[in-house]
């Protein structure tokens, strides 16, 4: 007696192209996740390099603009009472001094600045002009030799033209500090959403996975069942046709390649 068994056609009906299937989908998920993974750490180093490049540097001009204006100024001035440095070397130093704030000022105007950082580099700019005019008379004073009116000048008239600069960039740069934390939070907001995002695929894989895994058990058992049930009619003198295509077409149908 020839057995006649038809299986339903179509690429989901074969075993392995289940597993193909599941495979595909297990690779694509870890595209996924690696993609997104980029991504966050993308934007994670363009944040950092932004707090780098806006914000830390910044940070460090504006506070040696301020040494410069404020106590190298006095170092000077008392590294030539005590004779350490001669009054020419004073000299060179205050112009050089001088130079390095203006560089180091041009530099600073070159980051990006938001609009409440304009406002407050604009108090700076308001102030910069008297702070040069008294390094300016600094320096001429200087050139006259003379310890006593270096003394008096620094005692009564060089810290009252430096404390508008000295106030206006301290509070730039608490701003810029401000603005560093903001940022750092930001980019830990950006790291714990980009973990999130990742634990959730990596979750809905193994979820889909287990599904898919769980449904594939289930039919093979069944079909192994059948399978069982065929072998013992069989063994039993049980040859009816309808009952037996039948199993062997739940058996093939589960578990052909």
């Amino acid at each position: 007696m020839t057995l006649q068994t038809s299986a339903p056609k179509g690429f989901f009906r074969s075993l392995s192209s289940k597993i193909i299937a599941l495979q595909a989908l297990t690779f694509v998920a870890m595209i996924v996740v690696g993609v997104a993974g980029l991504f966050g750490m993308e934007r994670i180093l363009d944040r950092m390099e932004t707090i780098f490049a806006d914000r830390i540097v910044p940070v460090q001009q504006l506070k040696e603009i301020n040494d410069l204006y404020v106590s190298e100024s006095r170092i000077i001035v008392d590294a030539v009472w005590a004779g350490e440095i001669s009054w020419q070397d004073a000299s060179t130093i205050v112009d050089r001094k001088q130079a390095r704030i203006e560089e180091l000022w041009g530099a600073y105007l070159l980051t990006y600045l938001t609009p409440e950082e304009v406002i407050l580099k604009d108090a700076v700019a308001a102030n910069k002009g008297a702070a040069d005019r008294a390094l300016e008379q600094l320096a001429t004073l200087i050139e006259t030799e003379n310890r006593g009116i270096v003394r008096d000048y620094m005692r009564e008239s060089f810290y009252i033209a430096i404390d508008p600069i000295y106030q206006s960039l301290g509070d730039l740069t608490q701003y810029q500090l401000g603005e560093a934390d903001r940022q750092t939070v930001a980019g830990q907001t950006i790291a714990r959403q980009t973990q999130i995002v990742i634990s959730v695929i990596s979750l809905l894989v193994i979820l889909t996975s287990l599904v898919i895994v769980w449904v594939f058990t289930n039919r093979m058992k069944r079909a192994l069942a059948s399978a069982v049930r065929l072998a013992e009619g069989v063994a039993n003198g049980d040859l009816a046709k309808p009952s037996i295509n039948e199993a062997m077409t739940k058996s093939a149908t589960c578990c052909r390649f």
